[in-house]
């Protein structure tokens, strides 16, 4: 209900981090129609976050060692998680877990190598 915020973040070098779900805690978006656009280049990247709310737009791109986790609880949101490591290879890793009704999920897991991921969708959702 309402506008929410416009988050963009991009981290773009180096170790890279963003946590919540629980790395070790914050990294918590709670509330309804927000845009959420979280981008990680090269090196170590990481994740967490955790989103409670309806109506959320997540797109997380990820580039080289990657990993995410990301919670998800609510309705009619939508996430879009690219794992990516270009040319060399993969290190991907995810757990996605999302909570609710009518949420759209995208996850890709691009290059060769090292692919792992663990999908927990509970209500009446649509993944590819």
């Amino acid at each position: 209900s309402g506008d929410g915020i416009d988050l963009d973040i991009v981290q773009d070098g180096t170790d890279n981090l963003i946590t919540g779900s629980d790395l070790t805690n914050a990294g918590s978006i709670q509330g309804d129609n927000n845009e959420i656009t979280l981008t990680q280049k090269n090196a170590g990247n990481v994740l967490g976050i955790d989103v409670n709310g309806n109506t959320n737009d997540v797109d997380i791109w990820q580039d080289t060692e990657q990993n995410a986790v990301v919670n998800i609880t609510g309705a009619s949101n939508t996430l879009d998680l690219e794992q990516l490591h270009l040319s060399n290879s993969g290190e991907h890793f995810s757990k996605v877990t999302v909570n609710g009704n009518s949420n759209s999920i995208t996850i890709d897991q691009k290059e060769t190598g090292n692919k792992i991921l663990f999908l927990d969708v509970d209500g009446s959702n649509s993944q590819s």
